[in-house]
């Protein structure tokens, strides 16, 4: 017959190491993550209704309603299945009725936690690029810029 005090000890080391090696699961590095988010000025629904992200093998799209506003960022797709040092070429379509409005592209190195932010201007909306440097092939606010240029860096 086992004694109540041996169980109770059975009992509690059982506990104990589920407990270990539930905390310890958590002590493992997070997968790496690139949050993809759309800042933009055009009007949802009546300038653009879909926006796509797509990724070589991987496309999502997300329809718009007039509820949601992009004039501050907001997250547009995550991708967790990544490793650190992976280059991923990454684009971002704002579609009306089907067309494509405006298109973005990114190339991005994977050093976990990226933030890819897409910016679209009302401003190119009526710019065909390229104008002048044929590698300004995007528009980044009214101007034909290369593909990997954000903010500042435009130049």
């Amino acid at each position: 017959m086992v004694s109540p005090l041996a169980s109770r000890a059975g009992c509690l080391a059982a506990c104990l190491a589920a407990l270990a090696s539930s905390s310890l699961a958590g002590c493992e590095a997070p997968p790496p993550e690139i949050s993809v988010q759309l800042l933009t000025d055009l009007a949802p629904v009546s300038q653009f209704d879909e926006i796509a992200v797509l990724r070589r093998g991987d496309s999502r799209s997300i329809v718009v309603s007039g509820s949601q506003r992009y004039d501050t960022p907001r997250v547009i797709a995550e991708y967790r299945d990544v490793s650190v040092g992976t280059v991923l070429e990454l684009a971002a379509e704002l579609r009306f009725q089907g067309r494509a409005v405006l298109r973005r592209t990114r190339t991005v190195r994977v050093t976990g936690g990226d933030i890819v932010l897409f910016t679209f201007s009302a401003s190119c909306t009526e710019i065909a690029c390229p104008m002048g440097d044929p590698r300004a092939t995007e528009c980044e606010g009214g101007h034909c810029v290369v593909p990997d240029c954000t903010g500042v860096t435009c130049g």
